[in-house]
Order: structure tokens, then C-alpha cells, then sequence
């Protein structure tokens, strides 16, 4: 018997874990959706549309992709219609803990938590997944290869997701910063040539590259592009001095704990 998956909020998260099933073999019949925009489930034609909550539920595998604030009321709705037995609920909502979610539904129910990122959109995402205890280890692979159809996927311990949620899902966003820091930075060297935001996302993408690759540390990759008294040298040296890693510490922090504030 086939699994069959439902999304409860058909957003743009939700938008791209389906394309990516979709991609990765998954028949349309075997997704169902609902959300209270039809516009939204009409995106995927071929999928099985829900007419309500109660009839997502019935799914083996029912995703919660609806905005944090929300979740509230969905459980509720939820709790309402009742869980089967053997459901998995799937949630990709931040901050929403896994206590949460079995206080509404049952402390029996297998509940799986995933912190995915945006880089999912370009089939290089990275997600972070914890499950309870009521998740089996065949329902826990199907739910990993979800993710793993659009990138990369590895079980994490839940008192960790909200340090992933600033390692991985928040942090596309520091990489942004710094590239348009980069581009500023050629502006005021006189350097406004088209290609240059190009040539440095590609040295930014080959440098992560080399990490996975060369078996080295980033810091040893550090010590092995700044030779002493050089020029790249010259920029780390200010780096340190201006408290580069210290910075980027306290805003990982920083993100870690209001995701903490959030939570529920």
C-alpha cells in the first residue's frame, strides 16, 4: 500500500517539498491538499484536494505547512476530528516543539519536526529532522527522503533545532549580507562590472566546495590562502581585530534564542 502525504497549508515551503516528491517519483494521486486558498492546491494539478481539515488528516503522513501562528488553531481543529492511528504528523513549523503537538493531538501520536531551509527552492536545501519516539525508523527514512529530494537531510536531537534554525535556515541570509558587503566593498574600489556579483557567489559556493572536499578545516583552509605577510592576510587581520567571529557568535545567538522566544 502506497503512503499517502497531505499538506495542511499549501505555501511556498509546502510548494516545493510537493514539487520535490513529485520529482523524486511520488504519484500526484498519493499527495493531497488543502488549504483555504484554492488558488494555492490548483498550483499542483493532478493532486487530490482536500475539502477540509478532516480529510488531510486521514493521510499516512500529514504535514503541518501553515504560518507558526496558526498552528494553534489547526491542532485544535485537528484534535477535533481525531488522529488515526499510525498517522504521522510532520511539522515544518517554527518553533512549534513536539510537546506542543502531542499536548493537542495525544502523547501517542508519531510526530516528526523538521527545520528545512530555503535553498530547498534550488534543490540544495539543508533540513534538520527530530522525531518522538512514536516515529518507526521505516516511517522516519520516508519522512528524511522528503527532504533529501531537495537537497540534504539528517536526524538532530530536538533540544538542538533551534541552534539549527540559526545555523542552516536562518543563515542563506548571513551569506546575503556578506556578498552584498562584497559588492559595496568593489563600488568603492571603482570596480562595478556586471559579472562581479556572479564571479563572487561563485567563489563563495567553490570555497564551501573546497571545505567538503580538501578533507581540511575552515580553519586550516584559512591559514592556507593567507600567507604571512600577504593580502589576505592584511584583510584577516582586520577581521580579527573588528571581532568578525565574535560577531557572527552573538548573531547565531541571537537567533537561537528568539527562536526559543517563540516557540510553543
Amino acid at each position: 500500500m502506497s503512503m499517502t502525504i497531505s499538506f495542511i497549508g499549501v505555501g511556498n515551503m509546502a510548494g516545493v517539498i510537493i514539487g520535490g516528491l513529485l520529482s523524486s517519483g511520488t504519484a500526484a494521486a498519493d499527495i493531497i491538499l488543502y488549504d483555504k486558498d484554492p488558488a494555492q492546491c490548483a498550483r499542483f494539478p493532478g493532486c487530490a484536494v482536500a475539502s477540509s481539515i478532516s480529510e488531510a488528516a486521514a493521510a499516512s503522513i500529514v504535514v503541518l505547512s501553515v504560518k507558526p501562528q496558526t498552528i494553534p488553531e489547526v491542532l485544535a481543529e485537528l484534535a477535533g476530528v481525531g488522529i488515526k492511528d499510525g498517522t504521522v504528523v510532520l511539522s515544518i513549523a517554527a518553533g512549534v516543539s513536539i510537546g506542543a503537538i502531542e499536548r493537542a493531538l495525544g502523547e501517542n501520536v508519531p510526530v516528526v519536526r523538521v527545520i528545512p531551509n530555503a535553498l530547498m527552492m534550488i534543490n540544495c536545501g539543508v533540513a534538520a529532522l527530530c522525531r518522538n519516539k512514536n516515529v518507526s525508523d521505516d516511517d522516519f527514512m520516508f519522512a528524511r527522503a522528503m527532504f533529501e529530494a531537495n537537497g540534504y537531510a539528517t536526524e538532530v536531537e530536538e533540544r538542538e533545532i533551534n541552534a539549527f534554525t540559526a545555523l542552516t535556515s536562518s543563515s542563506p541570509a548571513f551569506v546575503y549580507l556578506f556578498l552584498d558587503s562584497m559588492i559595496k566593498s568593489a563600488a568603492a574600489l571603482g570596480v562595478t562590472r556586471p559579472e562581479t556579483l556572479e564571479m563572487l557567489c561563485r567563489t563563495v559556493a567553490g570555497s564551501a566546495q573546497m571545505v567538503l572536499k580538501s578533507g581540511k578545516t575552515p580553519d586550516e583552509l584559512v591559514s592556507m590562502v593567507a600567507t604571512h605577510g600577504g593580502t589576505t592576510e592584511a584583510a584577516i587581520n582586520v577581521f580579527r581585530a573588528k571581532g568578525w567571529t565574535e560577531t557572527i557568535i552573538a548573531a547565531v545567538d541571537a537567533c537561537e534564542k528568539r527562536a526559543a522566544e517563540i516557540g510553543i
